[in-house]
C-alpha cells in the first residue's frame, strides 16, 4: 500500500493559494472549485448514503456535498474534494468522505490522507495560522477563536494545530 506524501499535499494546497492570490482568511474554496473548472452541487443524501458528507466524479467534475452538514463542514468537504482533484488521484482509489471524524480516523488509504492534509493546508495555512495568532495575540488553547476566524470548524483547527506545532511553524 502506498505512504501519503503529505509535503506534496501541502505544497499543492499552497500552490493554489499563491495562484489565486489568497494572503488572508477565510479562503474562499467554493470559488478556487470552480475556477478550477469543478462544479459543486449541495443536496439530499438519499438514505442509504445517510453517512456520507460527499463524494467526488470525476467524470463529470462534480463535487457532491450533503447539505444536512454545518457550513464549516461543507468547506472542509469541498476542500477534500478539490484536494482529490488537484492531486490528481485515481478514481479507484477515493471513496466518499464520512460526515462523522471517528469513521475516517486511521485511514490506510493514502489519497484520503493526502485530500485531508491538503484540505488542512488550503483552508488554514500554517503561515495565516501563525500571522493570525501573533495579530490577534490568540494561543493554541484558544481554538474556538482561530476556528471562526478562519471559517473552518472547531474540530479541523484543533486537529491543524496539533500537526502545526508537531512540524513547529
Amino acid at each position: 500500500m502506498a505512504t501519503a506524501d503529505y509535503d506534496k499535499a501541502r505544497e499543492a494546497a499552497l500552490a493554489l493559494l499563491e495562484k489565486y492570490n489568497i494572503k488572508s482568511p477565510v479562503v474562499p474554496v467554493f470559488d478556487i472549485a470552480q475556477e478550477e473548472g469543478l462544479s459543486i452541487k449541495s443536496f439530499d443524501m438519499p438514505d442509504e448514503l445517510h453517512d456520507v458528507a460527499g463524494f467526488f466524479d470525476p467524470a463529470t467534475k462534480i463535487i457532491y456535498v450533503n447539505q444536512a452538514e454545518t457550513a464549516n463542514r461543507q468547506t472542509f468537504t469541498v476542500a477534500h474534494e478539490l484536494g482529490h482533484y488537484i492531486l490528481n488521484h485515481p478514481a479507484d482509489q477515493v471513496g466518499v468522505l464520512p460526515r462523522w471524524p471517528k469513521m475516517q480516523t486511521g485511514t490506510n488509504n493514502a489519497p484520503e490522507q493526502e485530500a485531508n492534509c491538503f484540505a488542512e493546508e488550503l483552508l488554514v495555512p500554517s503561515h495565516f495560522l501563525k500571522e493570525q495568532m501573533e495579530k490577534y495575540d490568540v494561543s493554541p488553547e484558544n481554538s474556538e477563536i482561530l476556528a471562526q476566524l478562519f471559517g473552518v470548524s472547531r474540530s479541523v483547527m484543533d486537529i491543524k494545530l496539533r500537526h502545526t506545532w508537531l512540524r513547529a511553524i
